[in-house]
C-alpha cells in the first residue's frame, strides 16, 4: 500500500507569471512525452505516480493549452496511453491505464515515443521535450537496441533541438542512460518510494513551466534542485 502524499495544487507562481506577461506575449507551444516504467518493480508506486503525472498534466493546462501530452508505458508490452493530446483535454491516468506488470522494454519504449513525436513534428522547430522515468535496467526489448536509441536520440537532440530527460531510482539504470546519449546533467536520481517519485515528477513539472515561459536552461538545472 502506497502512502497518501498530498500533492500541492500548483507549483507557487506559473500563473502570476503569466497574468504579469504583456499582452499578446504568447508562451511557447511544446510537445511533451512522458516514457513511463510500468514494470513490476512499479508496482508499489502505481497510485503515487497516477497522481503525480496527473498533476504534472494539469499544472501545465493551467498554465496555457499551447501544448499536446504523449504517454507511452513501457513494460514487456509498450502502450500508446494518449497520443499528442492537446493538454487541456488530456484526462487524467485512470488505474486502468497504468498497471505495472511484467520485465523492462526501456529500449522499446523510448524508440516508440521517438517515432510517433518525430512523424508529427517532423524538422519543424516545435520544442519537443521527453522525459523518460524508470527504476531498472533493459531486459525485454525487441524492436530497439542500444546503438539504435543512441543514434536516435543524439540525432533529436543535436539536429531537432529536441531535450531529453532521464529520472530514474536506480543508479545502474542512470548510468544506462549515458550510454544511450542523454548528458549527465539531464539525468535525474530520486528515491525508489512515494515521496521520491511525486517530488522528481513536481520538480520536472517547474522545470517545464519554466522552459515554456523561456527559460530554456531550466531543463538542465532541474539537476540541482533539491
Amino acid at each position: 500500500m502506497s502512502k497518501n502524499i498530498t500533492t500541492p495544487t500548483r507549483t507557487s507562481s506559473a500563473l502570476d507569471t503569466v497574468r504579469t506577461k504583456p499582452l499578446g506575449t504568447p508562451i511557447g507551444a511544446l510537445k511533451l512525452g512522458l516514457v513511463m516504467d510500468e514494470s513490476g518493480s512499479m508496482d508499489n508506486l502505481r497510485e503515487d505516480v497516477l497522481r503525480a503525472v496527473n498533476h504534472l498534466v494539469r499544472q501545465q493546462a493551467e498554465l496555457s493549452p499551447q501544448a499536446e501530452v504523449s504517454v507511452i508505458t513501457f513494460s514487456t508490452k509498450i502502450k500508446t496511453i494518449r497520443d499528442d493530446t492537446p493538454i487541456a483535454a488530456t484526462a487524467d491516468l485512470s488505474p486502468a491505464d497504468y498497471h505495472p506488470d511484467g520485465g523492462t522494454a526501456l529500449f522499446d519504449g523510448i524508440g516508440e515515443m521517438i517515432k510517433s513525436v518525430g512523424g508529427k513534428v517532423g524538422m519543424t522547430t516545435t520544442p519537443v521535450i521527453i522525459a523518460i522515468v524508470s527504476d531498472g535496467e533493459e531486459n525485454a526489448s525487441r524492436t530497439y537496441n542500444q546503438a539504435q536509441i543512441l543514434e536516435q536520440i543524439t540525432y533529436r537532440r543535436f539536429g531537432c533541438g529536441w531535450q531529453f530527460l532521464f529520472l530514474s531510482s536506480s543508479q545502474s539504470a542512470a548510468r544506462k542512460a549515458l550510454d544511450l546519449g542523454i548528458p549527465k546533467n539531464c539525468i535525474i536520481e530520486f528515491g525508489a518510494d512515494a515521496v521520491g517519485i511525486t517530488s522528481v515528477l513536481d520538480r520536472l513539472s517547474q522545470a517545464v513551466t519554466s522552459f515554456r515561459l523561456g527559460d530554456k536552461r531550466a531543463l538542465i538545472k532541474l539537476k540541482d534542485k533539491n
